[in-house]
């Protein structure tokens, strides 16, 4: 069993709030004073003509509540909140964009009937239109729904090249041990066992940081491997990254 805390590499921690849910201690969200008339429903599979895909997300980069004159894929990626801002009526902005061959088009707020409040999409909606298979019931927080969906390769890289980088450092090629005790190797010399068939991983969320835990089958202790060859641990890196 392999655990380690998993930075949020500078990322804020917003919360998901969707309308009309106001639960949410660290995220007001402005809640409708009439119930909207249409809202706009996901669709799975690229966009056909005269077909809209309609995207929300939930937290607001500018500093400023004015409408943006567009919207790009970065600007989705990096998030747009729609919520308690004061959005003015017109902004109706959209953009359409390609993601793992997925075209979308996306409006960070539209009015609900009364201009009281915006319809926000879903997050399992917005992994949906994405055609990404996530299960979103138990992310409390937008940045951890979005890292497995705007970039794969913080999740390729992250607890597993810290569990790679470190303790790489203090294995022995030459003996095929450690040195050190498990402690010092145990992540690594799992993660590079050639015994190892599967592998089973998950991601909790506490009080005190984000872990990342892993389960092999069936690793040895002193697995035989040899150092990575024709290519340097950056080069390694970059290649991991999506």
């Amino acid at each position: 069993l392999a655990v380690t805390s998993v930075d949020a590499h500078g990322r804020l921690p917003y919360t998901y709030a969707p309308v009309p849910s106001i639960n949410s201690c660290d995220t007001p969200v402005a809640v409708s004073s009439a119930v909207p008339t249409s809202v706009p429903q996901p669709t799975r599979g690229p966009s056909a003509a005269g077909v809209t895909k309609h995207v929300t997300w939930n937290f607001f980069t500018s500093g400023s509540p004015d409408c943006f004159a567009s919207l790009t894929k970065d600007d989705l990626n990096s998030g747009l909140f729609a919520g308690a801002e004061n959005i003015p009526a017109d902004c109706g902005k959209t953009a359409s964009f390609t993601y793992n061959g997925v075209t979308v088009t996306a409006t960070y707020a539209w009015r609900t009937t009364g201009g009281q409040g915006y319809n926000e999409l879903s997050p399992q909606a917005f992994a949906n239109l994405l055609g990404v298979q996530v299960n979103v019931a138990n992310f409390t927080r937008a940045e951890a729904l979005q890292l497995p969906i705007n970039d794969p390769g913080y999740v390729v890289v992250g607890a597993s090249w810290l569990w790679y980088d470190e303790e790489e450092t203090f294995w022995n090629y030459g003996s095929n041990t450690c040195n050190g005790d498990w402690a010092k190797c145990g992540h690594f010399s799992n993660l590079i066992s050639p015994d190892v068939k599967s592998i089973a991983c998950g991601w909790s969320q506490c009080a005190n940081g984000n872990y990342v835990w892993c389960n092999y089958n069936t690793p040895v202790k002193n697995p035989k491997v040899s150092p990575i060859r024709g290519i340097t641990k950056p080069q390694l890196l970059a290649s991991l990254v999506v």
